[in-house]
């Protein structure tokens, strides 16, 4: 019997999200994802279920636009014609500029990916964004 009990907790031990390092999706209003010392990917999603990722890697902010639903994904990192965003009807590209834009949205802003100069999503609402940014700089994002 000792040997059934010890099988279970070492068993319950390896399999807990705890001993695997599992992160869970944080949500700040229309947004979620992970902002941690190691890992910056914030999403939104919109009404027409496109998505917005923002991940801060390479030194770099990058930006991806996905149709989840389409199975259809582009980013800078990937082919994407001059990534760009429009922040409440203003456009950015990638860069400490837009990360400003970003955190200063307000809650009822919108944004849109921009491709040579085109928006090619429809709006994100930005709720949530100015929380899930508050204590994140560019710094902190340009030393991932």
């Amino acid at each position: 019997m000792l040997k059934v009990t010890s099988a279970l907790l070492f068993s319950t031990a390896l399999f807990t999200p705890a001993t695997h390092g599992v992160i869970q999706d944080q949500q700040w209003g229309n947004w979620f994802g992970n902002i941690s010392a190691m890992e910056f990917e914030i999403n939104g999603d919109n009404a027409t279920g496109e998505r917005i990722t923002l991940t801060c890697t390479g030194g770099h902010l990058t930006v991806a636009y996905s149709v989840p639903a389409e199975d259809y994904r582009v980013s800078s990192e990937t082919g994407l014609a001059e990534p760009g965003l429009n922040i409440n009807s203003r456009p950015y590209p990638p860069g400490e500029a837009a990360f400003m834009a970003l955190k200063q949205a307000g809650e009822r802003g919108q944004v849109k990916i921009t491709s040579m100069g085109q928006n090619i999503s429809k709006a994100f609402k930005t709720a949530g964004l100015q929380e899930a940014l508050k204590n994140v700089t560019w710094q902190d994002c340009t030393s991932r």
